[in-house]
């Protein structure tokens, strides 16, 4: 094993640690993530919010880490320590030092345990972003410019840490807070339609696309096509062509995961109408057109997406964007691997992960 992976790493210095021992092994992203799926529902827990483009950052994106409680499990997984993988913070005394061994037990600790569990981020952090806009509503019932920065606050917060926490506890939380807006926006909106209930209106949009989104995780298409449908319906209401793109791509995924792919191609077209220009329409001609177009047998249509995303991709003054909205050039090359799998183009889809 370690000899295999010396070889890999001194023929392809590009490599990194954490690539390299899945090669190692063997193992493409999804068999590696069914591995993981496997020890969670060992331990108990619900499957994760793992996905391979995930794996892919964490692999070639220095500044993408997985959390704690994803290290633990790669380490499992793999059977190696975080330094081996890569994932370890020299220099740092405070970083958490998962032992490859621990449960994860998200908080809950076994007597006499002195396992790693799950860092503050969930038990404690996670609730703190909702409890701040609780807060400023026992201040301001009807709503205010505060309680219109925090739940955008929010939104980023969940956004941008969506990979870091179990997608029921998510859901919940994100559920939660997207509760808290219903009565500050009716208040806001008895009235005139003021700039204070269009932006709670596009946090309910936002959270409400995250919810979409870990309905999936959770194998809950219907939930997920009515948290969809409500986030299109926000998007449409303040204006936001992002969201209103981001929603109808997702409907796209969702359709083509139920085999329904007329559904699949009209919402996967209709975002395309939608989206600004740059990084919004690179992420629906890889993440929503693509895929339908490669399971339509349709090549040169998904040469012609894969083209246009790269044209976008490279016209974007930033490149790449964070979070689950986000999108960059890892998750571009995924899609286009996975699409020339599905075209029979075995290796071209090869020479795309390489």
């Amino acid at each position: 094993m370690h000899r295999t992976l010396t070889a890999i790493r001194a023929t392809l210095p590009e490599v990194s640690a954490l690539e390299g021992w899945r090669l190692a092994l063997g193992w493409s992203r999804a068999q590696t993530i069914v591995r993981i799926t496997a020890l969670y529902r060992s331990d108990g827990l619900r499957s994760p919010a793992l996905s391979e483009s995930m794996l892919c950052r964490w692999e070639h994106d220095p500044r993408e880490r997985p959390g704690d409680e994803y290290t633990v499990m790669l380490c499992r997984v793999y059977g190696a320590r975080p330094e081996q993988l890569g994932l370890d913070r020299p220099g740092d005394p405070f970083a958490a030092r998962p032992q490859p061994r621990a449960l994860i037990r998200y908080g809950r600790h076994a007597p006499q345990s002195r396992e790693w569990v799950e860092p503050m981020t969930t038990a404690a952090g996670l609730p703190a972003a909702r409890e701040s806009l609780r807060l400023a509503l026992l201040t301001d019932p009807t709503g205010s410019t505060t309680v219109a920065d925090l739940a955008e606050a929010a939104v980023e917060h969940y956004a941008l840490h969506y990979s870091k926490h179990p997608p029921q506890i998510l859901f919940d939380e994100v559920h939660a807070t997207r509760q808290l807006l219903g009565q500050p926006l009716a208040a806001a909106t008895a009235g005139a339609d003021s700039p204070g209930a269009r932006e709670l209106r596009r946090s309910i949009g936002y959270l409400s696309g995250l919810l979409g989104n870990l309905a999936v995780h959770l194998d809950d298409r219907p939930g997920a096509r009515a948290h969809l449908a409500t986030a299109y319906a926000y998007g449409q209401r303040t204006g936001d062509l992002r969201l209103t793109a981001w929603a109808c791509g997702a409907r796209s995924m969702v359709a083509l995961a139920d085999h329904q792919l007329d559904a699949a191609a009209q919402h996967a077209e209709e975002a395309l109408t939608h989206a600004p220009p740059g990084l919004p329409r690179a992420q629906i001609h890889s993440w929503a057109r693509l895929p339908v177009l490669a399971q339509q047998g349709r090549g040169r249509d998904a040469d012609q997406a894969l083209a246009a995303a790269a044209d976008e991709l490279d016209a974007d003054p930033a490149g790449s964007a964070p979070g689950r909205f986000g999108f960059d050039e890892a998750e571009r090359a995924l899609h286009e691997a996975e699409a020339h799998l599905a075209l029979g183009r075995v290796e071209q889809a090869i020479r795309r992960t390489d």
